[in-house]
């Protein structure tokens, strides 16, 4: 779980960079970051949904990739029947209080 607080957290601030106007986000090098913490606990809650593909079931979804020790994660977003839910392929499904795409 609290892998997934970081992922967010990384995707976050990596989207706060980002200008009204498009523009790419300015991020500093991968060598100066040590660690981004932000606190997702208010709005963030595991589902008892499984996740058992490698892809969600909704027609429509965004997908958040993160490059870590050589390595990626694979997570994914979407709505479905008015809620939010990321979700992390064969870990877990998280209903979220707003639409990711707006947090960003």
């Amino acid at each position: 779980m609290k892998k997934l607080f970081v992922v967010l957290g990384i995707c976050l601030c990596l989207c706060f960079g980002c200008a009204e106007d498009n523009r790419s986000p300015i991020l500093p090098k991968a060598e100066n970051v040590d660690s981004i913490c932000i606190d997702f606990t208010n709005s963030i809650q595991r589902t008892e949904k499984q996740s058992i593909q490698d892809y969600p079931s909704a027609e429509e979804y965004g997908t958040i990739n993160i490059e870590n020790n050589g390595g990626m994660t694979t997570m994914f977003y979407y709505e479905e029947n008015g809620k939010y839910y990321i979700e992390c392929p064969y870990k877990g499904i998280y209903e979220i209080e707003n639409n990711f795409e707006d947090m960003i």
